[in-house]
């Protein structure tokens, strides 16, 4: 997957995304958790190594002010 549309999870229940793609950018994942539940975001993609490499990427943009909330990166 390499983008989340906007509002993508408004009204949904659930409370933890888990992310398995090296794709994501900055502008694909503008708004996509105002309005939903989600609290946690954890990273899957591969190996440890990489895993930790992805995840210092996303965390620079995984902020309230992209996201339209506020998310932990696990």
């Amino acid at each position: 997957m390499a983008k989340i549309k906007a509002n993508a999870f408004k009204g949904s229940p659930a409370t933890k995304l888990i992310l398995k793609t090296k794709l994501l950018k900055k502008k694909t994942v503008k708004n996509a958790l105002k309005g939903s539940k989600i609290n946690t975001a954890q990273v899957k993609v591969g190996k440890k190594s990489t895993n930790k490499k992805i995840k210092k990427a996303y965390k620079k943009f995984f902020t309230k002010k992209v996201l339209g909330r506020n998310v932990t990166l696990k």
